[in-house]
């Protein structure tokens, strides 16, 4: 419950005005202001209290009232003074914010007001600025940061929360162009004062008050920049108003540069200058910069010859932001004299550190610069990365480290691979005991699987390569049955050091079910959880093992994995939708706590709530720690603070996507939807940013080729299109329910790259239904043109409905559809059985609903549609569209029923370990090793086959013809 405005020791009336209001007995709260009114208590907090009282009415007169009482206390001769209390009627607003948004007008004017009427109050006008910034109300922001500054031109702070405010101002779409455009200019222009302001010859001892030689200039301008965090600040701002010359310019000024007491050799303003150089295309000066730095980096110089400008960076200097800086210069000034020194820099440094990644990887991508005119280069990029993996074999980093070498050609390949294959067969033999060879030959054997792979396997997978995956699948899982025993001898750790190897192996499974081998995705599965209960929190393998159970249409099984992944924070709009695409039409019912391993109570729905309630927080949060940036000056990080809370809750598509999957299952667990949810949905900005994050999945696929991720994707990844499908069926639902949600969306053109088949279907008939109902509509106000359009829709509305009725019919006369055929007997459900049912499920609703629609409209329609008897064809498809509820779930029992029976179980186990005495199937044989206890490996097919069970239950509890509300 929202606070009274209160101060000060409180009284007897106080006292009981709060209980009153705590209680929400507005009646008395408002007969007990009214009496003090009357005793001859005028004051403004008083009146404050009443406006909340009338407020929590919430019906329109006491609003109205409210608003009036606001005005009054506007209109006060002197004016309202105490911040406290316009802090409390903003908060008023942000409760009721339909009387917020007539308010806010005032509310501003009461806090110019204030501030005219007092002003060298610091506190007040501070506040003023906060609540404003606070809210994303920059414009008035700027106003208050400009009266800050007049009123106390004494003063830094608020020349510099101007430029703030104007700049983010710019940014704000609702302002106009012209607004923008204004803020934007007013920004560069203080900016640019406070450059201009810098005197020439400034010394560090002037920004730290020690005293100075005679005759030098010993004051510096109030407004001038005085540190690298301003100097970063106009950078940034520079940069985004895409200024870049003029940035440089500054960084290269004398007076405000890197090596000036204002930049104070910052290496974040380093960074800066080297993306500002590459910007700007000033080749030369970023080569010969970065040449400097690493020089003066140098652990031992060995160009006698060579003066290079010294800075004061220090050790710092071998960065990789510099070495690729000089490598990208190179190879855009195409100067043979420079690339020789280039490449002696880095010969050099191997010299003197034959350690540093950082060399090693510049020498990389120094040899693969497409223009490189040395002789025999691409011969150097070999050795060179033949070099780094001796180096870094058994580093975690050497995989991303060794991508350039896609670019050898075929020859050079076979040769880099055998290359590193003899060098980790030397590390293997000098191990010596096989039990103790220890992590370090493990993670080079990995590392030179991982080149295998992606080199030459997984460039173009085809059916013919199934016996080279397979071995490497077999490879793989026996140096993790190695890399197990060696893990008993090393710390306890959240990884064991051959997991990347069972990582590995999974995805060359992923590569045999494409190519046909459905078995071999439940051996990924397997091989995941063999991996996960010797590893428990290795986040690849719980990023892989979600994907896999929700491909395969187990989502309770997923969601177990995917609570212990911990996502929190920004990985709500990165990583959820890894569990939360397509949810509503893949598990839509409830479930039992005990099989998800989440808290009660267990349901998608509850789940995306969580991300939604999630969001909301965030923004409180990122509100919160505003004041602390503000407080400390720190404007710069206040900057990246922001535009994280802007990626985490600007409306991004995967905001959009759970607030649609939501709906969805509303509608399809209680034949309803929410029109407040609804409204939201409809009327968001259409413009959608997406912040989902796929980089999080290992990824060993070759250069170009699609990630492992994408192969396992339950359809397309919805987008924008996606989203707007979703706005016509919220549309749809509205119009069928009596009450339009959100302004009409045009029916027609719709691209559907981004949905499924049945998706698609659903989109175009959807479609069809707007216009079907915005013509009876029309009709009944009597338009001709309505009419006739009215009549060819109905007509293809009908043919929709047994369209449908056709294609559930060829899922039922197809026993394997969405399913994987294991053997003859089993077919088992995966991720598209569920979705292409459940999308029909919502659809049939929608059917009916407008089928009804048209039945209650058909009194006043039937003299415009000149159509008898048609009722009675109403009725007719109502039938059909109930025998498809009938259909589809029939055909979800039939299913269930199999999976039932105890040779789901055998046929399971023998996709798993295959048949005994195959021995052609070296992958069985080594998985079966692995596995060395079959109750485990049973109660793991157990949980997957329940999995499927539920979710088929949750298909037969689905009939939105019963609206129920549990």
């Amino acid at each position: 419950m929202l606070a009274l405005a209160s101060g000060g020791r409180k009284d007897k009336n106080d006292v009981l005005l709060e209980e009153l209001t705590n209680s929400q007995n507005w009646k008395q709260a408002l007969i007990h202001v009214e009496k003090r009114f009357k005793r001859g208590d005028q004051s403004s907090r008083l009146l404050v209290n009443k406006i909340y009282v009338l407020l929590g009415f919430e019906i329109p007169t006491r609003t109205v009232q409210a608003l009036a009482e606001l005005e009054a206390l506007a209109a006060r001769k002197p004016p309202i003074v105490e911040s406290e209390l316009i802090d409390a009627i903003e908060l008023f607003a942000d409760r009721w914010p339909t009387w917020g948004d007539d308010a806010m007008p005032m509310i501003d004017r009461m806090w110019e007001q204030a501030v005219k009427e007092r002003p060298r109050d610091e506190i007040l006008v501070t506040t003023w600025f906060e609540s404003k910034f606070t809210v994303r109300n920059y414009k008035n922001a700027q106003k208050a940061a400009t009266a800050y500054s007049k009123n106390f031109p004494e003063k830094r702070r608020p020349y510099f929360w101007n430029i703030l405010a104007c700049h983010l101002a710019s940014k704000l779409t609702e302002l106009s162009a012209v607004e923008r455009k204004f803020f934007s200019e007013f920004a560069y222009k203080l900016l640019a004062k406070a450059a201009s302001l810098v005197p020439a010859g400034l010394k560090s001892q002037h920004l730290s008050n020690q005293a100075v030689d005679p005759g030098e200039t010993s004051i510096l301008p109030l407004r001038a920049l005085q540190n690298p965090g301003e100097l970063q600040l106009l950078v940034e701002i520079y940069e985004s108003q895409g200024r870049y010359d003029e940035a440089l310019a500054i960084l290269n000024d004398p007076r405000t540069g890197l090596t000036s007491a204002i930049g104070h050799s910052s290496w974040e303003l380093v960074r800066e200058k080297i993306a500002l150089n590459d910007r700007c295309g000033c080749w030369e000066d970023q080569w010969q910069e970065c040449y400097d730095l690493l020089m003066t980096s140098h652990p031992a110089p060995q160009h006698k010859d060579a003066n290079p400008k010294r800075v004061n960076i220090g050790t710092f200097g071998d960065d990789w932001a510099v070495w690729s800086g000089l490598i990208t210069a190179t190879a855009h000034l195409k100067r043979p004299d420079l690339t020789e020194q280039t490449k002696d820099l880095l010969t050099s440094y191997l010299d003197s550190q034959s350690h540093s990644r950082n060399t090693r990887l510049g020498l990389v991508f120094f040899y693969d610069m497409d223009n490189l005119t040395l002789a025999d280069d691409k011969d150097d990029l070999l050795s060179t990365l033949r070099a780094l993996f001796f180096e870094f074999s058994t580093s975690s980093t050497c995989f991303s480290d060794l991508l350039p070498a896609h670019n050898l050609s075929h020859s050079q390949k076979l040769e880099f691979l055998a290359s590193i294959s003899q060098h980790v067969e030397a590390m293997k033999i000098r191990g010596g005991n096989e039990v103790m060879k220890g992590a370090a030959w493990i993670t080079a054997e990995i590392n030179s699987l991982k080149q295998q792979y992606t080199l030459m396997v997984s460039v173009n997978v085809c059916p013919a390569d199934n016996a080279l995956l397979e071995a490497l699948i077999a490879h793989c899982l026996r140096l993790y049955k190695i890399s197990l025993r060696v893990g008993e001898h090393l710390p306890v750790s959240e990884r064991q050091p051959g997991d990347d190897a069972a990582i590995l192996a999974a995805m060359c499974c992923v590569h045999l079910f494409r190519n046909g081998q459905e078995r071999a995705l439940i051996r990924c599965v397997v091989i995941l959880e063999v991996l996960l209960s010797h590893s428990i929190h290795n986040y690849d393998a719980l990023l892989m093992i979600v994907r896999v159970y929700i491909y395969l249409g187990a989502f309770l099984n997923g969601l177990k994995y995917y609570v212990r992944l911990d996502v929190k924070h920004i990985q709500f709009l990165t990583n959820s939708w890894i569990l939360f695409t397509r949810v509503s039409t893949i598990h839509p019912s409830g479930f039992e706590a005990s099989i998800s391993g989440v808290s009660q109570p267990s349901s998608p729905a509850y789940l995306l709530q969580n991300a939604l309630q999630w969001a909301t927080k965030n923004t409180m949060q990122v509100e919160n720690g505003i004041g602390k940036y503000l407080e400390h000056d720190t404007l710069v990080n206040l900057l990246k603070h922001l535009d994280y809370g802007r990626a985490t809750e600007g409306g991004p598509l995967v905001k959009y996507s759970i607030l649609a999957e939501f709906q969805r299952i509303a509608r399809l667990r209680h034949g309803t939807y929410d029109l407040n949810m609804g409204t939201s949905l409809a009327f968001e900005d259409l413009e959608i940013a997406d912040f989902r994050n796929t980089n999080s999945f290992p990824n060993y696929e070759a250069f170009g080729q699609p990630t492992f991720e994408q192969y396992l994707r339950p359809g397309p990844t919805p987008g924008r299109h996606w989203v707007i499908s979703q706005l016509r069926i919220t549309e749809l639902m509205g119009l069928l329910s009596g009450v339009p949600a959100g302004s009409s969306l045009n029916p027609d053109g719709l691209e559907q790259d981004d949905m499924t088949e049945a998706e698609q279907d659903a989109a175009n008939w959807v479609s069809i239904m707007l216009k079907l109902i915005y013509g009876v509509i029309e009709c009944k106000m009597g338009g001709e043109d309505s009419t006739i359009s009215t009549t060819n829709t109905l007509l293809t509305f009908k043919e929709s409905v047994m369209g449908m009725s056709r294609s559930v019919e060829r899922m039922k006369d197809d026993p394997y559809f969405g399913t994987l055929k294991l053997s003859k007997s089993l077919g088992l459900p995966f991720w598209n059985y569920f979705h292409t049912i459940f999308t029909y499920l919502d659809l049939a609703m929608l059917m009916l609903g407008c089928l009804r629609f048209l039945i209650a409209s058909n009194g006043t329609a039937k003299r415009n549609l000149e159509q008898e008897s048609l009722d009675k064809q109403f009725e007719e498809l109502i039938v059909i569209v109930n025998e498809v509820y009938d259909g589809l779930h029939n055909g979800a029992a039939k299913l269930q029923g199999k999976l039932e029976q105890k040779e789901t179980i055998d046929e399971l186990k023998k996709a798993c370990l295959g048949t005994p005495g195959d021995n052609s199937d070296a992958v069985g044989r080594e998985l079966g090793r692995i596995i060395a206890d079959e109750a485990w490996l049973t109660s793991k097919l157990d949980f997957m086959v329940d999995g499927w069970f539920e979710a088929l239950g949750g298909i037969l509890k689905t009939d939105p013809r019963k609206p129920r509300r549990s």
